[in-house]
This record gives C-alpha cells, structure tokens and sequence, in this order.
C-alpha cells in the first residue's frame, strides 16, 4: 500500500468514522480498552489513552523539560488526553494525513492546549526530528500501515534519547498457518482498510532487539478489546450484505475496492481470522540503549 493509499482511506471513510466510531466525541481512531468499570464504546476508548498512559509512566521532575511523540496520531485524542494530565510536557503528534493534522490543531485550541501540543505532517519512517530529542513515543494502531518495520524501528531509535520509552499498540500476525479460505478473508479484510499486512509479532520483536532496544515487554491485549472487534463485527453486518448482494447482482462488473461499504463490510473477517489465533492485539514496550 502506498502513502496516497492511506490517506484516502482516511480521508474518504471520515463520515462512516463519525457514523459508527463516534471519533466526533472521542477523537480517537482506535480500539477501546476494556476492563473492570469501563461498559461503554466512548469510555473504552478514553481507557485506551490512560492504559497508554499507564506504560509511558510520565514522571516529570521538578525543572526538567519533557517531548513526548505520537507516531501516528490521527485526529489527536489521545495527545489531546494525556497533555491535560501532563500540562508540563511537551507533546507532538505526527500523521500523513492532512485533514487529520487540521482537525487535532482545531481539537487542542478547542481544549486550550495548543501551547504545549503541535501536529505535523510527517512519516514517521523519516521524521526529520534531531537525534536523541524525545523522552518517550507511542503508536496505536499506526505501524500496520507500513510493511517497513525495519525502518519504523531505526526511525524510533534515533530519535529516542538514551533510555527513552517506545510504546507500540497494534495487532500483528502471529506463527499460525492460515488456510487457503483464511488467507483470502485477511487479504480482503488488509485491502479494505489499505493494510499492506500487519508485521508478525516476533518478527518485530526481533527487530527490537537488534535495532537498539531492551527491557522488551509484551503484552497480550486481545481480551480487552475483544467488546471493540465484536462492535466492529456487528456494525459490519449489513455493509457486507450489501457488498455481497451487489456481487451477485453485477458479477465482474462489480469492484468492492470502489464501494463506500467495503471498508466496513470486511470487518467481519478480523474475529474469523482472531478465532483461529491468526491475528494477536498486543501492546510492546522497550527501551533505547
């Protein structure tokens, strides 16, 4: 999938976004993390941001000057979250995607925050930040988006300063042969949400390893957005009759990438391909050396 790729799912599925993610009342395009207390879609999804929080563990001293980055960080909410817990600390969010840079601007004037926030237009495998500059950095459902993880890692190791934190939350492939049917499901389900395929988990964790990180945790998130999947699943259900009744009808004439419905019609295929331990949620940290 190529950048152009990305940033016109974005940009032309905003409206099924509002529609059935709520993002115009949580500003955040991602999972919500559920566990004891939290029952609603729109709290799940405030949880995910002070979950995050919990592995950053933004300890601020007295004087001392803090940048904090967000590789990825769609309409803002999650920036927007943390920087009014942590008004000292500086707090940057990069995206490819233009529309989305204009409303977190718009999002952290509205909460007076612009101060201590700032959104760009960036890639984050080539950020033009200096060397050694950030404290810490996070991505949430961000890095499925490139097949280049390599890069992705030398990019987050060189601007992390020496023990600096990188929190990456994501879902990733794990070691389990998916049959022939299965793999066509997850090459629908990757084509409708422009996911060139999500990294394999110990692959990534491998090159973690040999790109100058340690102390690497991982940890297994799949319960605690599996109320997230089913929503998603359930939402998808009339969209994917209707891709699948307008197959019937016009045969080869039809082109599901073309149809406003495919993006959420193929969510149904993330908990067929989650059931048979394809796919894994999971939350890795670790450490610059």
């Amino acid at each position: 999938m190529s950048t152009q790729n990305v940033i016109d799912y974005y940009e032309k599925n905003w409206p099924q976004f509002i529609k059935l993610w709520q993002v115009d009342k949580t500003h955040c395009i991602h999972y919500g993390f559920y566990e004891k207390g939290v029952h609603s879609h729109i709290q799940s999804v405030r949880n995910m941001n002070d979950f995050i929080d919990r592995l950053l563990r933004l300890n601020l001293k007295q004087g001392e000057q803090k940048f904090v980055l967000d590789a990825g960080c769609g309409i803002g909410g999650t920036v927007v979250h943390l920087v009014k817990k942590y008004p000292s600390i500086n707090f940057i969010g990069i995206t490819i995607v233009p529309n989305q840079v204009k409303i977190a601007k718009q999002f952290a004037m509205e909460n007076h925050v612009s101060s201590h926030t700032e959104f760009l237009l960036k890639n984050y495998l080539d950020t033009s930040f200096p060397s050694n500059y950030f404290d810490a950095v996070f991505s949430i459902e961000a890095i499925c988006y490139t097949s280049k993880g390599r890069e992705f890692v030398h990019e987050m190791q060189r601007i992390l300063k020496p023990d600096g934190k990188l929190v990456v939350i994501d879902a990733f492939r794990t070691n389990v042969r998916l049959t022939q049917l299965l793999n066509t499901f997850y090459i629908w389900f990757c084509k409708g949400n422009s996911i060139p395929g999500h990294m394999a988990i110990e692959e990534f964790k491998t090159l973690l390893k040999t790109g100058g990180f340690t102390e690497i945790e991982d940890k297994n998130l799949s319960n605690n957005v599996r109320r997230s999947v089913i929503r998603a699943n359930l939402m998808s259900i009339p969209y994917f009759l209707s891709t699948v009744t307008k197959k019937i009808i016009r045969g080869r004439k039809y082109d599901a990438s073309n149809d406003p419905a495919f993006p959420t019609a193929v969510s149904i295929f993330s908990s067929i391909i989650g059931l048979k331990k394809g796919l894994t949620y999971n939350a890795i940290i670790a450490i610059k050396k």
